[in-house]
């Protein structure tokens, strides 16, 4: 870290990116400035504006919840019904 202290920040992003071929195009376009200086200080900042949350009653929130374990509940149970409880393996013969 006294070398290069931009190494530090570095790693932490890269072993939070999955193991792939992403990861090193990723690698190789995060720029990374010691200090508080850097070259796009001239670039006017762009606020973001969170959008609109629609809030729904927590009443329609539980019974929708509710609906969806409902269904998944009679669907489990069908598929229990047709196709019974047990796995079976067929070894090839």
């Amino acid at each position: 870290m006294v070398k290069d202290p931009t190494e530090v920040i570095r790693k932490a992003v890269l072993r939070m990116l999955p193991r792939n071929k992403l990861r090193d195009d990723r690698d190789r376009k995060l720029r990374i400035f010691p200090g508080s200086e850097h070259p796009f200080g001239d670039r006017p900042l762009e606020p973001y504006v969170m959008p609109p949350v629609q809030d729904e009653p927590l009443s329609e929130l539980r019974k929708r919840l509710n609906s969806n374990n409902k269904l998944l509940m009679i669907r489990e149970r069908e598929r229990r019904r047709t196709h019974g409880n047990w796995l079976l393996l067929i070894s090839p013969a």
